[in-house]
């Protein structure tokens, strides 16, 4: 008969297969032996288990399937191939020009297409360069260098990247991630979003607005970019960092003990201090949302008229996603949970 190993909630017998924590052959433990036990055992591994599966989590290249925009959906197929589904009122011609092979991961930005490729390095092409190029009543040639309305060609400057292990792109600059921990950036540098130069040690990037996080392989965070009066960039003193989420207003780390900090709001609207068991986290511009690990749900924000944050009856869920003024749940059956806005059913 299978159990539910305490450490990371997969079903087990004496030994799981999955972190390989062993449970001890006692019986009936009283309250105060088992809180023991639960402290001094299940804990410390859990947190040895949770950085050991972080490590190998960013060691491979991450792949991100499906790529949204305002204007378009991209779709990375199994095949290395690239699928383009325009969702805008604009004709771009991009559809007709990807040709691209042997991709691994994609990003769509409202200027951009950027993919990474199975050897390493990165192809980009500008949304614009492509409208422009193709429509000669704007008046402008392929070589003309784009001001920031419209997306500068300086972001789509990937042909000299090597030996990238992920990237990320926000709508005006692109960021790779080299396997040797270094970050490359190109793009608008208004706010000094590309000056990455001197990281080192990274194993997770975020680009977003005028902004780029990055986190270390020792649990400390680093970022560039614009930095608003709430103060969200403000990551100098994290510590134990084993993953980060990013809007464009607010930066969410978990930490390897299952707790939350928060970088950005303003009076603490967004206090986690009492969160507890997290294992995972989205984040939208307005809330905040936690998955726990005996699958219940927290949750922390705005929460107006949508009720976005009412998720204290959600059970056996497995993972969580946070939008604008709406938030869903994939429950272990199969079947999805939702609240909050449904203008548009």
């Amino acid at each position: 008969m299978s159990i539910i190993c305490p450490v990371c909630q997969k079903p087990t017998k004496t030994k799981c297969n999955n972190c390989g924590f062993k449970r001890p052959a006692f019986g009936f433990l009283s309250k105060t032996d088992s809180n023991k036990w639960y402290k001094d055992t299940v804990l410390p591994h859990r947190e040895k288990w949770k950085v050991k599966n972080l490590k190998r989590k960013h060691s491979v290249k991450t792949q991100k399937w499906i790529s949204v925009s305002s204007n378009d959906i991209v779709c990375l197929k199994t095949d290395g191939t690239i699928v383009e589904t325009k969702t805008g009122p604009f004709t771009f011609g991009v559809g007709n020009i990807l040709k691209w092979r042997d991709i691994t991961s994609v990003y769509t930005t409202e200027n951009s297409i950027v993919g990474l490729k199975t050897d390493g390095t990165v192809v980009a092409i500008s949304k614009f360069h492509f409208l422009w190029h193709s429509n000669p009543i704007y008046g402008h040639s392929h070589d003309t260098m784009f001001d920031g309305t419209f997306g500068n060609k300086l972001q789509c400057n990937t042909q000299d990247w090597r030996d990238i292990i992920d990237i990320s792109a926000s709508d005006y600059h692109t960021v790779g991630l080299k396997s040797n921990g270094i970050v490359v950036a190109t793009g608008d540098n208004q706010y000094g979003q590309c000056n990455t130069q001197d990281w080192r040690d990274i194993i997770n990037i975020f680009a977003i607005g005028s902004h780029t996080v990055g986190l270390k392989s020792d649990g400390t965070v680093v970022a560039v970019g614009y930095n608003s009066d709430s103060g969200q960039w403000n990551t100098q003193n994290w510590q134990d960092i084993i993953d980060i989420f990013v809007s464009h207003n607010l930066i969410v780390g978990l930490k390897s003990n299952g707790t939350v900090v928060v970088g950005g709001g303003y009076n603490g609207e967004y206090n986690t201090q009492k969160w507890r068991d997290i294992i995972d986290i989205s984040v939208s511009s307005s809330h905040i949302v936690g998955l726990k690990s005996d699958g219940t749900v927290v949750a922390i924000g705005d929460n107006y008229d949508e009720a976005e944050c009412n998720t204290q009856d959600w059970r056996d869920i497995i993972n969580i996603l946070a939008g604008y003024r709406y938030t869903i749940g994939l429950k272990t059956d199969g079947t999805v949970v939702a609240i909050g806005r449904n203008q548009y059913g």
